[in-house]
């Protein structure tokens, strides 16, 4: 899939294979957890979160996005559904009724209280209503599914114009409705921003996400899917929020989860 993105012009690090020239060596994080870990080349540049968002770099995630669409639709080596299919990482929209299983674990565990359970179920339910009742309707194909402001590597070129230097972490990539990838990307880099004026903020980025989107991508498809943004917006979310949540009650590597906890930071005041 690297190999296929990077003869697309989206540039990927390099695996750095092991000594016995696999791609991953399994490793024993804790007592009986086992999981494959994979060593990447150095790529230079800056993520999007240290850079900032302005007009510039959100135009610069629209094109990405629109460039993975393009290369996943028309790239034979990317149309490999089946392949592709066997894997759905938890956080997949797709896997919804288990992210709502999981608000009464939380709920009994304390993480969550009643108003926020409540507000991640109406969610849900107008996502099944509206999105899921109707799946074969919309769009489909390969998303990376996480294009956020720490997967995404810039670096200036020669003329100070600022450019992508590597898009990583593919782990989360599956076939799902292309609606979930643009709208998963605009959510983080509202969330990202931060900003105070928050309406007229994310109409702007919006705006400017979609013009460079449109502009970059092959077809025009998505324009039915668009109008379902908003709400794939707040399906995201609230499954980020259930997501962060779920691995900081499991925590089974005893990892610190300042990270992970990233979204609640203001996530329940932009699903409000």
């Amino acid at each position: 899939m690297m190999n296929a993105l990077g003869s697309c012009g989206i540039p990927v690090p390099g695996i750095v294979r092991t000594k016995k020239v696999d791609n991953y060596e399994i490793v024993e994080m804790v007592d009986g957890i086992k999981l494959p870990i994979r060593l990447f080349e150095f790529v230079e540049g800056q993520t999007l979160e240290s850079v900032g968002f302005n007009d510039e770099t959100i135009s610069i995630i629209g094109e990405l996005v629109a460039k993975f669409s393009n290369a996943s639709e028309f790239n034979q080596c990317l149309q490999d559904t089946k392949l592709f299919r066997q894997h759905r990482p938890l956080i997949s929209l797709e896997y919804y009724k288990y992210l709502e299983r999981e608000i009464d674990n939380l709920l009994e565990a304390g993480f969550m209280t009643a108003e926020q359970a409540e507000a991640c179920r109406r969610v849900f339910k107008e996502l099944e209503e509206k999105i899921f009742s109707n799946y074969g309707d919309f769009e489909q194909g390969l998303i990376h599914s996480d294009i956020n402001e720490t997967n995404v590597l810039l670096i200036r070129d020669k003329d100070n114009k600022l450019k992508v230097s590597a898009l990583l972490d593919f782990g989360d990539a599956h076939v799902s409705l292309r609606l979930f990838e643009y709208s998963s990307a605009i959510l983080y880099i509202i969330l990202g921003m931060g900003s105070e004026d928050q309406v007229e903020d994310w109409k702007r980025v919006i705006r400017t996400f979609f013009r460079a989107f449109i502009k970059e991508r092959k077809s025009g498809e998505f324009m039915n899917d668009i109008k379902h943004c908003q709400l794939a917006m707040r399906a995201r979310l609230v499954a980020s929020l259930i997501y962060g949540l779920r691995t900081v009650r499991i925590n089974y590597r005893k990892e610190d989860p300042s990270y992970i906890l990233k979204t609640q930071s203001n996530g329940w005041d932009v699903l409000r």
